[in-house]
């Protein structure tokens, strides 16, 4: 049996965000703003260890439905 290896260690801070070549910096931004707060990008994450396919399940707001909504990302 593979050994579980956790998706985060330590703290999460805000530097620990890079774009890369996406255009998404929206989204980096977003993501910066909310590493910010402790414990928030860790509560989003449903996935609790890293997926050998990188494949998380997250929970985020949907505004428009005033609801949580579970989402994949790949």
């Amino acid at each position: 049996m593979a050994k579980k290896v956790h998706l985060f260690r330590g703290n999460i801070d805000c530097n620990d965000v890079c774009q890369g070549q996406l255009g998404d910096c929206w989204l980096i931004a977003a993501i910066a703003a909310i590493a910010e707060h402790p414990g928030v990008i860790n509560s989003l994450f449903l996935t609790r260890e890293i997926d050998p396919r990188g494949k998380y399940k997250i929970r985020l707001y949907d505004g428009a439905h005033h609801e949580e909504e579970e989402e994949v990302l790949d």
